[in-house]
C-alpha cells in the first residue's frame, strides 16, 4: 500500500473498488523525479534542480537518503497533476 510522503497527509491507494470515485477521493501518487543523465546538460541541471526542490518540500527526516521510495499524492499539486 502507497501512503503519501507529505508530513500530516493520510493519503494512502484504496481496493479496486474505491478506485471508481474521483481523484479527490482517490488521489494519484507520483514518484520524486529522477535526475535526467543522458541529456544535454540545462536538462540535467534543470532535472537535479526540480529534485533538490520535491525533496525540500516534503520536508521527511531521512528523505534524502532514499527519496526513490516516497510518493506524493495529487492533492499537493494545483491541478492535481504534476509538470515536468
Amino acid at each position: 500500500m502507497v501512503h503519501c510522503a507529505i508530513v500530516g497527509c493520510n493519503s494512502r491507494t484504496q481496493t479496486k473498488a474505491q478506485k471508481q470515485k474521483s481523484w479527490k477521493e482517490n488521489p494519484g501518487f507520483f514518484k520524486v523525479p529522477k535526475v535526467r543523465r543522458n541529456e544535454c546538460q540545462k536538462t540535467q541541471t534543470l532535472s537535479e534542480e526540480r529534485r533538490r526542490e520535491w525533496i525540500a518540500r516534503i520536508i521527511r527526516t531521512g528523505i534524502a537518503a532514499d527519496p526513490d521510495k516516497y510518493r506524493v499524492c495529487s492533492r499537493h499539486f494545483v491541478s492535481g497533476m504534476y509538470t515536468t
